[in-house]
C-alpha cells in the first residue's frame, strides 16, 4: 500500500502511530509488510520504505495467559523488530518464557509497565498483575547482536507469588547482556532471581546502559545481584534501586545473602539505593576507573535485622574511584578498602556515616587477611557521624 503525504513529517508521525496502536488506518497490518511513503522535502520528492513491526505477540500466536508457553511466538515477534522496531507485550499480559529468548539487533522488547515503582506485593499478589515476562532459573533473556534493548517489563520466575516470604531458593540470572555492545535496559523491574542483571559474561557488554531499575536479587553465587561492567568500557546506572520489593517484610526475610552491586569495569553511576545485603551492598572489583554521583547503601537494622559481617561497600580493586555523596547506614562495617589487588586512588567529597555497627571507614584487611594495607591514595574530604560507635 502507498500513502502520499503533503507535509515531510508526516511520514514519521503516521509510522510512531502504527507502532503504538493508535492510529486510525490499518492498526493491524501484517508482520513483516513494506509501506512506501512519499513527500516533500525541502521542495523535492522523496520517498521512504519502512517495515511495519508486529505490535505484540499474539499476532505469532502467544497465549499471555502465564501457563502456555509462549517462547516461540515472542521470539518470532522479536526477529521480526530486528534493526530498529519494537515488539510490544500487551496490557495484562503474562508471557511464560520457558527455554528463554533473545534480543536481536536493534530491536526493543516494551513490556508497557509505566513504572517500577508502580508495583506493590497486593497488586502484584492479585490475579491482574502484569504485564510480565515469566523465566525459567536456567535460561535469563540474553542479547543477540549489538544495540537491544528492554523496557518497561517485570520479569519473574515462573511460578512465582507474591509476596515472597524468601528467599533463600532464588538461583539463576533473568538477564545476561552476552557480552554484546550498547545492551539498554530502561525502567524495568526484576524480582526473585540470583542475580538480576549480568553484563560482564562472555568477555563484558561494553557501554551497557541500565536506567531506572528496580531489582530485588539474591547476589550470592556471582558476588552480586547486579553486574555491571567488562573491565574495558563503560557502562552507565542511573536511577537504580536494590533491595527487597515491598516495605511489609520482616526480618530476616528482607535480607539478601549475597552482595548487591558488583563494578568490575569502567562505570558512570548516580542515584543508586542498595539496601539489607548480608555481604556487601556495593563490591567494586575493577582496573579502571568507577565515578559515582549520589550513593545511599542502608542496612535495616531499625527493624531487628542483625547486621553480622555486612559492609556498605567493599573495594579490592580500582584505578580510580570518585564518589560525590555517599551514604552509609547500619551496615556493620561501613567502607573497607582493601587493596589486596590494587587500588590507586580513592576520593570521597563527602561521606555519611550512620549507626554504623563496627568502623566507619576501614583501611586494608581486618587481621588475618592477605593484605594488612591499600598501597594508593584515599582522600575523604568531609565526614559527617551519626550514632556511630565504632571509628
Amino acid at each position: 500500500m502507498k500513502l502520499r503525504h503533503k507535509v515531510g513529517l508526516a511520514p514519521m508521525l503516521i509510522y510512531l502511530a502504527f507502532v503504538g496502536g493508535s492510529s486510525a488506518v490499518n492498526q493491524n497490518p501484517a508482520p513483516g509488510s513494506v509501506w512506501t511513503w512519499f513527500g516533500p522535502t525541502f521542495g523535492a520528492d522523496w520517498s521512504q520504505q519502512v517495515t511495519i513491526f508486529p505490535t505484540s505477540p499474539p499476532a505469532y500466536g502467544a497465549k499471555g495467559d502465564g501457563m502456555s508457553v509462549d517462547t516461540a511466538a515472542v521470539q518470532a515477534c522479536l526477529n521480526a523488530a530486528q534493526d530498529g522496531g519494537t515488539c510490544l507485550i500487551s496490557p495484562k499480559a503474562r508471557h511464560n518464557l520457558t527455554g528463554g529468548i533473545t534480543i536481536p539487533r536493534a530491536a526493543t522488547l516494551d513490556c508497557g509497565l509505566h513504572s517500577p515503582t508502580d508495583l506493590t506485593p497486593p497488586m502484584m499478589a492479585s490475579t491482574g498483575f502484569g504485564p510480565a515476562l515469566l523465566l525459567d532459573a536456567t535460561h535469563p533473556i540474553t542479547f543477540a547482536d549489538t544495540s537491544g534493548r528492554i523496557r518497561n517489563c517485570l520479569i519473574v520466575p515462573v511460578g512465582m507469588t507474591f509476596p515472597q516470604a524468601s528467599a533463600s531458593g532464588w538461583t539463576g540470572t533473568a538477564i545476561d547482556t552476552n557480552g554484546k555492545v550498547n545492551p539498554q535496559i530502561v525502567n524495568t523491574t526484576i524480582v526473585g532471581f540470583d542475580t538480576c542483571i549480568n553484563t560482564n559474561t562472555n568477555g563484558g557488554s561494553q557501554r551497557a546502559y541500565i536506567y531506572h531499575v528496580y531489582a530485588d536479587c539474591n547476589g550470592v553465587a556471582n558476588r552480586g545481584s547486579v553486574i555491571a561492567g567488562n573491565n574495558g568500557d563503560i557502562a552507565t546506572l542511573t536511577d537504580v534501586k536494590l533491595q527487597v520489593l515491598g516495605t511489609s517484610v520482616a526480618c530476616p526475610n528482607r535480607l539478601r545473602a549475597g552482595t548487591g552491586l558488583k563494578l568490575v569495569g569502567l562505570a558512570f553511576v548516580d542515584n543508586l539505593v542498595v539496601q539489607d545485603f548480608e555481604v556487601a551492598d556495593v563490591n567494586i572489583e575493577s582496573t579502571a576507573g568507577i565515578f559515582m554521583g549520589r550513593v545511599w547503601l542502608d542496612f535495616d537494622v531499625n527493624d531487628g535485622c542483625a547486621r553480622g559481617s555486612s559492609i556498605g561497600m567493599f573495594v579490592s580493586n580500582v584505578e580510580d574511584l570518585d564518589i560525590e555523596h555517599l551514604d552509609v547506614n547500619g551496615v556493620q562495617n561501613g567502607i573497607q578498602i582493601a587493596g589486596q589487588n590494587g587500588v590507586r586512588s580513592v576520593h570521597i567529597h563527602d561521606l555519611w556515616l550512620n549507626t554504623i555497627g563496627l568502623d566507619g571507614v576501614v583501611l586494608g584487611l581486618p587481621s588475618g587477611g592477605a593484605s594488612a594495607e591499600s598501597g594508593g591514595v584515599v582522600k575523604i574530604d568531609m565526614i559527617r557521624t551519626n550514632q556511630s560507635p565504632g571509628k
